[in-house]
């Protein structure tokens, strides 16, 4: 029995070491098991947030790098490099501000060819960079190869940290780097990225291996593994990193995934290059010691003592267990692995998209992506828990208010399922956008919700409201150029009609006896008719900037006064008029009788828009700079400044104002929003503004009056006092043979009769063609031509070149109703002896045969 007993207790003895074994083993094996995949896990999850950190990093910096090739390719920076003049230069440290504000980056700077900063968006500040040459940067020189460069270093000048990112200037042929464009960007949303990473220690190093960012801040500028010194004196040579000392960190890398530290502890160890930054390396760093106590602890704690006589009674359950654990946790790795290939799919496509995306429940924000930061200009701590209408202006474009019509906008989606509509949002820093909405309804953890897109539509609305300008500045043209051609016809037929008309009436006064008194008063009522129905057409002439004139240099001021006593006795009584007129004033280069018809113009149009009621009248005369000109309301409207200083002659009124949809119209021929006057004042107004290259701009507001100005270019010459001169009167060489070619038969026939009773033979012609006809059949008979210069077939120009060529010395007159100067100007292989201006009576006519004959 006691050997029983004996073999009984030895076999007891025996299976309780065999199970105190196998439970020790299988613990011991759960245990490294549990171990290797905390391990593992770590490993991978570092791995997993430092590809994450990475590409953070690099879409961070190539961001920046399309910011700055953006900016390179400014045409002003190219004229700065170029001329370096102070208004270029200014305009190029505007943009640099402009691009600083709207990426919110530290500094804009631009460098010339030999590495100098000329410009920058910190030109103000104690440490700015202009003046500075920085052409011992390797972000130069590489972009002066034109390579765009990414450069982290610690700031020359600003002693900080920065990231710089450049880009080649070219020249316009784009082949030759004038200088580089340079934004330093600040570290600190990288540097939050990295005080996130935990556990562990997570660095980015530089090739040389110095710490550059670091979730341990005393590592910065440390070199992380050991190096030589000529390394270090390498470092110390580019300046990239300051004046060191870098120190070592004591760290040494066991193998490529293990490192221990100046106390012998141990940590694993991952690295990994930025992707479109070779030898930029991310590291991170685990202690295994940490790990292993992340697991005993809360193993031993829970369990204890009792969990080794559990073992030692339930070695086999243990070992079962073991085994159904294991089976479970390969499960539960692939379900989670699954899981998380899932999320970050969706992750990625939501973080990620271009258009900004919001999750929306109970109306306020709880969600959204990188896009909407960018578009807001801000934070996500900002934007969430927000509602949508606190980040738009109060009023919508159509004038409703933001928070009624997002209430609307969101009540329908909800009820339809979806809802899309334009809408103008407003930034955290103040400026509006315009997005297009799209709005989809979904249920969110049992609540209704909604997935919110916008997309930018500013740079579209803005293309849109530039085209409709363009198209109604085309139609304004399209218009006037219309208006021209109308009014130079009209003009020109009105000449030759009212020639005719005038004419035959001359002659008819003429021919009348003595005593028919009554006849020649109704034919002197028709004569002055005729030459007021001239005085029309050659307002349409005046209207087309085509006024006949001599230009001389004049005292704007002086002429104003010379004409107030003619203002003051035309003026209507209820009316005050006031006048600044400074002495001495802005002389102009100008025709003194077309500066007084536009003032008596516009100083009529003031009167008749104050009407019978007491009201004011102001005349001043001022100089002011090409700034001071208005951009709106000026006619014509394609004018545009070429003199830095102009002479300007306003008259104001208190009258009933203009309306602003009959602005564009004012200066039409004939357009009046009154039954007075005859329609052409503004016009002709416009007009010798036209031919003095001037311009006339309105301000008005209905039931405010009016302010009508009119700009000159100043001239440096002193004013001229000198009188015009009247020309003799010359005698009549009659007998001789006038070769009379005219278009118009009625003023042909006329004319004709009028040469004949001067004494003159007449041969005419209907136009150039038949003219040459009878000038080679009457060659030796014809002693002068008068021609008209518009003509079907052959106009005036080409009959004129044609007689010279058959006969050198032929006299020629050349008559039209528009301008001398117009008709004479530009390259011509002939010129007459005189130029007649139509409608011309007799005496006039017969001076001018007399000079083209040498009378």
């Amino acid at each position: 029995m006691k050997n029983a007993n004996t073999r009984l207790q030895t076999l007891f003895v025996v299976l309780s070491i065999m199970a105190i074994l196998a439970s020790s083993f299988g613990g011991y094996i759960y245990y490294a098991t549990l171990t290797e995949f905390s391990v593992e896990q770590t490993h991978k999850e570092a791995a997993e947030q430092l590809n994450e950190l990475g590409n953070d990093i690099d879409a961070y910096l190539s961001w920046h790098l399309l910011s700055v090739k953006s900016l390179a390719g400014i045409k002003e920076l190219k004229h700065s490099l170029l001329s370096e003049d102070m208004a270029t230069l200014d305009e190029t440290n505007i943009i640099l501000d402009h691009f600083r504000e709207a990426f919110q980056v530290s500094v804009c700077y631009l460098m010339d060819h030999s590495g100098n900063t000329i410009a920058s968006s910190n030109r103000n500040a104690l440490d700015t960079f202009v003046g500075k040459n920085y052409g011992f940067r390797p972000y130069y020189t590489q972009s002066m190869q034109g390579i765009p460069a990414v450069y982290m270093a610690l700031g020359v000048t600003s002693k900080e940290r920065g990231i710089y990112y450049s880009n080649p200037v070219y020249n316009e042929a784009g082949q030759m780097p004038l200088g580089i464009a340079v934004i330093k960007a600040p570290v600190e949303s990288i540097e939050k990225s990295f005080s996130k990473f935990k556990p562990g220690i997570v660095l980015l190093i530089d090739p040389n291996g110095v710490v550059f960012f670091s979730s341990r801040p005393y590592w910065l500028y440390n070199v992380l593994w050991k190096t030589s010194a000529e390394t270090i004196s390498s470092i110390e040579k580019t300046k990239q990193f300051g004046a060191g000392p870098w120190k070592w960190t004591g760290m040494k890398q066991t193998n490529k995934d293990s490192a221990v530290d100046e106390l012998g502890n141990t940590y694993r160890l991952h690295q990994q290059e930025l992707a479109n930054y070779p030898d930029w390396r991310l590291v991170s760093l685990y202690s295994q010691k940490e790990i292993k106590d992340k697991i005993v602890a809360p193993l031993w704690k829970s369990v204890g003592p009792g969990l080794i006589i559990l073992c030692v009674v339930f070695a086999g359950i243990v070992c079962f267990l073991f085994i159904k654990a294991n089976t479970s946790i390969l499960q539960r790795k692939k379900i989670e692995q699954d899981l998380k290939d899932s999320e970050e799919r969706h992750r990625l496509l939501f973080r990620d998209s271009p258009d900004a995306y919001l999750i929306i429940v109970d109306g306020v924000v709880v969600e959204c992506n990188r896009a909407t930061e960018v578009m807001l200009r801000g934070d996500r701590t900002q934007i969430i828990g927000k509602r949508p209408e606190v980040v738009s202006p109060e009023f919508q474009p159509d004038g409703r208010k933001s928070s009624l019509a997002a209430e609307e906008k969101i009540r329908q989606a909800l009820l339809t399922g979806s809802n899309a509509f334009e809408w103008v949002h407003r930034r955290l820093d103040g400026s509006d956008f315009f997005v297009d909405v799209s709005i989809t309804s979904m249920m969110m953890d049992d609540k209704p919700a909604l997935f919110t897109t916008w997309r930018d539509i500013t740079k579209r609305k803005s293309d849109e409201k530039q085209k409709a300008k363009l198209e109604a500045l085309s139609r304004q043209l399209q218009k006037n150029d219309s208006l021209h051609r109308m009014a130079g016809a009209i003009a020109h037929h009105f000449n030759n009609q009212l020639g005719a008309v005038m004419g035959n009436l001359e002659m008819a006064l003429e021919d009348l006896p003595q005593d028919t008194t009554s006849v020649k008063s109704q034919l002197t009522a028709a004569m002055l008719g005729a030459q007021k129905a001239a005085d029309v057409s050659g307002l349409m002439l005046a209207y087309l900037g085509q006024t006949p004139g001599r230009h001389i240099p004049l005292d704007l001021s002086m002429v104003c006064r010379e004409s107030l006593p003619l203002l003051q006795a035309a003026a209507p009584k209820n009316l005050i008029l006031e006048t600044e007129c400074p002495v001495p004033g802005p002389t102009i280069c100008a025709n003194k009788n077309q500066i007084q018809q536009i003032l008596t113009n516009l100083a009529t149009n003031a009167w008749e828009a104050v009407g019978e009621s007491q009201g004011t009248v102001k005349l001043a005369v001022k100089t002011v700079s090409q700034t001071d000109i208005p951009a709106t309301h000026r006619f014509p409207i394609d004018w545009q400044p070429q003199d830095s200083v102009y002479a300007c002659l306003e008259i104001s009124d208190t009258g009933c104002g203009i309306a602003i949809e009959d602005i564009d119209k004012l200066f039409d021929p004939f357009f009046s929003s009154k039954f007075t006057g005859r329609g052409l004042g503004l016009p002709v107004v416009l007009g010798n503004a036209k031919a003095h290259d001037g311009v006339v701009t309105v301000e008005s507001k209905v039931g405010g009056g009016t302010i009508l100005r009119a700009f000159f270019p100043v001239s440096a010459e002193e004013p001229s006092n000198i009188a015009d001169k009247t020309p003799q009167s010359l005698s009549t060489e009659g007998g001789s043979t006038v070769l009379l070619v005219e278009d118009e038969k009625m003023l042909r026939d006329m004319v004709a009769s009028m040469l004949m009773r001067m004494g003159y033979r007449v041969l005419t012609a209907k136009d150039g063609v038949e003219a040459l006809e009878v000038f080679k059949d009457n060659l030796d008979k014809i002693k002068v031509v008068l021609s008209d210069l518009s003509m079907p077939r052959m106009d005036g120009w080409e009959t004129l070149t044609a007689l010279r060529q058959i006969r050198p010395d032929i006299p020629v007159v050349l008559a039209s109703g528009h301008d001398e100067s117009k008709v004479l100007a530009g390259d011509h292989p002939e010129l007459p002896q005189v130029f007649l201006h139509k409608p011309y009576k007799k005496a006039v006519l017969k001076e001018a045969i007399t000079r083209a004959m040498g009378g």
